[in-house]
């Protein structure tokens, strides 16, 4: 009877931490959202002027849908992991050049100028979930821009060596301290030097997995002044 007893309350103390779970990321998801959002009705507005420059109003609207989507997909993908669910990739030829160039191009709005692309000559082909494998660029991509040195260029580097393709994300640091760099891809982790701006710390923790269930390796390493985020994955040779 006390076993019986042992079990009935841990699974009510399961119950209630799937629940607090739950409610902390609906949450968030809620959070999340206000801003693509109030993005989209905002410029879908504007379109009724007809002197209204509609490209680039047409352009937000779209890179705020597509952030949009890429939220929700982040925070799904979180729920199935907390829920010890493996992801269901699509796999598919992935252009990893291309997929670097268009996540640069949707933050341009929100970090004007700051990516600077150092891809090397010819394409690097990946065979992977080409949605997810976007999350994770624009994940390394927007921190690098938010958490470095304001207006300083964000550098990307794309090779493909030995049959391993690797991203490089560099910016001007300053670089992590002891501790820090295991700690920043666990789930909930924020910084304390991070701690007031946007962000709740699950981006680097999804990406880890989506890294891993690709057969790759994610990681940082100081590269003084600044520092590196980095992912690798298995590819075909780069093509002319």
């Amino acid at each position: 009877q006390a076993r019986q007893v042992l079990g009935q309350r841990r699974r009510i103390a399961d119950l209630e931490s799937e629940g607090a779970f739950k409610t902390r990321l609906l949450g968030m998801v809620a959070h999340e959202l206000r801003t693509p959002i109030a993005t989209i009705v905002g410029f879908s507005e504007l379109l009724d002027d007809p002197k209204a420059d509609h490209r680039r109003y047409l352009q937000r609207i779209q890179n705020a849908a597509r952030r949009l989507g890429q939220t929700l997909a982040t925070f799904l993908d979180l729920y199935r992991l907390e829920s010890g669910q493996r992801l269901e990739l699509e796999r598919r030829p992935v252009r990893l050049g291309a997929l670097i160039e268009e996540a640069a191009e949707m933050l341009q709005v929100q970090f004007p100028g700051r990516f600077r692309l150092e891809p090397e000559t010819g394409e690097v082909v990946v065979v992977g979930d080409e949605g997810r494998l976007f999350s994770t660029v624009l994940n390394l991509l927007t921190n690098a821009a938010k958490y470095g040195p304001e207006g300083e260029a964000v550098r990307i580097r794309l090779a493909c060596a030995d049959g391993t393709a690797r991203v490089e994300v560099y910016d001007g640091g300053p670089p992590l301290e002891a501790g820090e760099a295991e700690a920043i891809f666990q789930p909930w982790t924020r910084l304390a030097r991070h701690r007031g701006r946007e962000g709740h710390g699950l981006g680097l923790a999804v990406a880890r997995e989506v890294v891993a269930q690709h057969g790759g390796r994610i990681g940082w390493e100081a590269r003084p002044p600044g520092q590196v985020f980095w992912f690798e994955l298995p590819c075909e040779n780069a093509s002319p």
